[in-house]
Formats: structure tokens, C-alpha cells, sequence
């Protein structure tokens, strides 16, 4: 699977009734994974993850949590840094927060 096209990602805004932008949050994730120093917590990791997923997506509980964690648990990648999962976290956060679903934080971040 290659990187989920800019279609996938706005499947998902509509489902979890997000507001905004879309796209911004799109680019912004697009960009983040296509950093040259990431070796493995790139583009084609989040698309095997989607795509390990997919499959599993009836059984699961809360599916659009699930997807959103899996776009961004690796979404700032910095190799020297020790707080990159809680920087993918806050980041995470912001996108919520500011697509009007800061009720599902806690269920994307932990």
C-alpha cells in the first residue's frame, strides 16, 4: 500500500463530524511523514499500519479513534528527541481541538 490519498483522510474528518479544514491537517501529516531522516516512521509504515487495520475495522469498538491514532502516532519523528510520541500526541490534540472534537483526545492519544 502507498500513502493514503487526500480522499481516505477526508473520510475520516467527515465520519468523526470534524470541522475545518481538512485538507490543512491532511498536508500537515502528508509533509510530517515524508521527512528525510525518518528511516521507518514514514509514509509507508502509516500506510502498512492503515492497512493491517483495515480488515480489523468491523470489529473494532471505536474504528475511527483507532485510525485517527494510527495517522498520528508517529507523526513528529525527531531521532534525538525523547518526547516524540508526546509531541505526536499534542499534535494530535491541536487537530482535534480545533476540528471541534476535543471529546475524542483521550481516546486517540492514550
Amino acid at each position: 500500500m502507498t500513502w493514503p490519498g487526500p480522499e481516505r483522510w477526508h473520510r475520516l474528518w467527515q465520519a468523526i463530524g470534524a470541522k475545518g479544514d481538512e485538507s490543512r491537517w491532511y498536508a500537515i501529516l502528508t509533509q510530517a511523514y515524508a521527512e528525510q531522516h525518518r528511516a521507518y516512521h514514514n509514509q509507508q509504515h502509516i500506510a502498512d499500519c492503515l492497512a493491517e487495520f483495515d480488515p480489523m475495522r468491523p470489529v473494532a469498538k471505536q474504528p475511527d479513534t483507532v485510525e485517527l491514532a494510527l495517522w498520528f502516532h508517529d507523526a513528529v519523528y525527531d531521532p534525538k528527541a525523547a518526547d516524540n510520541e508526546e509531541q505526536s500526541a499534542a499534535l494530535a490534540r491541536r487537530c482535534l481541538e480545533e476540528g471541534g472534537r476535543a471529546e475524542l483526545v483521550d481516546a486517540v492519544v492514550t
